[in-house]
C-alpha cells in the first residue's frame, strides 16, 4: 500500500511539472534585449545554463552524470518592485527537446562600490535536466506572473557552460 502511495505521489509531482505552463494563455513577451517593462517597472533578465562537471563519484567508482542546471536572474532598477514578480515555471528548448520545469526561487543581495544594494531573484529549472553538452545551445523561456497578469517571457538562446 505505501509503495502504491509513494509511486503515485512521485507520478503527480511529475505531472504537476510537466503541466506547469498549461494554465491558459500568458502575455508573450520577447526579452532578448534583456528587459521587460510593466507600467512603471522595468526588469532586466539573463538567462543561463550550466552543466555540472564536478568530480562526483558513488561508491563502486561509478560517475554521476553531468546533468544542466537552467535559469535566469532577474534585477530591477528599483529592488522594491522584485517582490512584485513571482517566477512559476521554466521552459528550456534543446534542440528538439522541450523541458518544462517548476521555477525554484531565490534572492541575494550584492552591495556596489557606492555602498547601494542590489538584489537579484535567481529562478531556476526545479530538478535536473538532461546530461546536455557544453557548448550546446538552449532556449529558455520564463512564465511568471506580475499582480494579476502572467507573462511568458522569451530569454532567446544561451550556450550551455561547464562548471565544477
Amino acid at each position: 500500500m505505501l509503495l502504491v502511495l509513494v509511486v503515485g505521489a512521485l507520478w503527480t509531482y511529475a505531472r504537476i511539472d510537466e503541466s506547469c505552463f498549461d494554465r491558459g494563455a500568458p502575455l508573450a513577451v520577447d526579452a532578448s534585449p534583456g528587459t521587460l517593462s510593466v507600467g512603471a517597472r522595468a526588469y532586466s533578465f539573463r538567462p543561463s545554463a550550466n552543466a555540472d562537471y564536478g568530480a562526483y563519484i558513488f561508491p563502486g567508482g561509478l560517475l554521476r552524470g553531468h546533468a544542466v542546471t537552467a535559469g535566469v536572474s532577474i534585477r530591477s532598477g528599483d529592488n522594491g518592485s522584485l517582490p512584485e514578480i513571482r517566477p512559476l515555471c521554466v521552459r528550456v528548448r534543446h534542440a528538439s527537446e522541450t523541458i518544462e520545469r517548476r521555477a525554484i526561487v531565490g534572492a541575494s543581495t550584492d552591495r556596489r562600490p557606492d555602498g547601494t544594494a542590489v538584489v537579484t531573484l535567481g529562478a531556476y529549472a526545479k530538478g535536473s535536466l538532461p546530461e546536455w553538452r557544453p557548448g550546446d545551445v538552449v532556449r529558455i523561456w520564463l512564465l511568471s506572473s506580475i499582480g494579476d497578469e502572467e507573462y511568458l517571457v522569451d530569454l532567446g538562446e544561451t550556450p550551455i557552460a561547464s562548471v565544477g
